[in-house]
């Protein structure tokens, strides 16, 4: 399934030509860039153990997990375009060559140009979302992309059960896995405790990691 879903989006995005390559050259990024995250995203999720399959609900996340990402890559030149719109001209030259970049309340709504702005910035170490109001769909965009960070804010986030998932699963796989300090202070971990699987995956994902060094959660 995830080779079928990099084949299709090679298609669209030759097929949208004009588009992509304006986005690229804004980004300063190659389409092999773009395709070598989402064929990371795959493999987060095809490399999982078999027993993981087991369960119907496990299967069905797997495979929204897939999906979702092609969605988040097929929007980066439309969101990457609207959050430069958003940003102060000098903010906007930053943006793509900062260590650390703050972003808060521009990144509101633009969870997957953030993860373009991840993706095009080689340098980016630190990367404060503090109070973005991002969705749970959108933080696992960025948790996606947040394979050479170091230190990562989603302070006040909607994580949710999903992003606890997502991020237990990057946390799991330390060969891209830089992370040594993750801030979740004041963001919402389980949707009110009625579903505990993604914090109990993202405790699974701690287990196995030796990077993270602080983490922030209350």
């Amino acid at each position: 399934m995830c080779e079928q879903m990099q084949l299709g989006f090679k298609t669209r995005m030759a097929s949208d030509n004009t588009t992509w390559s304006g986005f690229l050259k804004m980004a300063g990024i190659a389409a092999e860039d773009v395709a070598n995250y989402l064929r990371g995203w795959h493999h987060c999720y095809s490399q999982l153990d078999p027993s993981h399959y087991n369960e119907d609900s496990a299967l069905g996340g797997v495979i929204a997990e897939v999906v979702l990402a092609s969605t988040s890559v097929s929007m980066w030149p439309e969101r990457f375009q609207r959050l430069r719109q958003k940003m102060e001209p000098s903010a906007r030259e930053q943006m793509l060559g900062a260590e650390e970049l703050v972003l808060n309340e521009t990144a509101h709504g633009n969870g997957a140009a953030v993860a373009a702005v991840l993706c095009a910035n080689k340098k980016l170490v630190k990367l404060d979302l503090k109070g973005a109001k991002l969705t749970t769909e959108e933080v696992v965009m960025v948790v996606a992309a947040s394979n050479r960070l170091h230190t990562l804010v989603l302070q006040g986030n909607d994580v949710d059960q999903r992003g606890m998932d997502a991020l237990g699963h990057f946390l799991s796989m330390e060969e891209t896995s830089a992370l040594r300090v993750l801030d979740l202070h004041e963001a919402k971990v389980t949707d009110h405790g009625r579903n505990q699987d993604g914090l109990r995956l993202f405790c699974i994902g701690l287990q196995k990691n030796t990077t993270l060094k602080d983490l922030w959660c209350e």
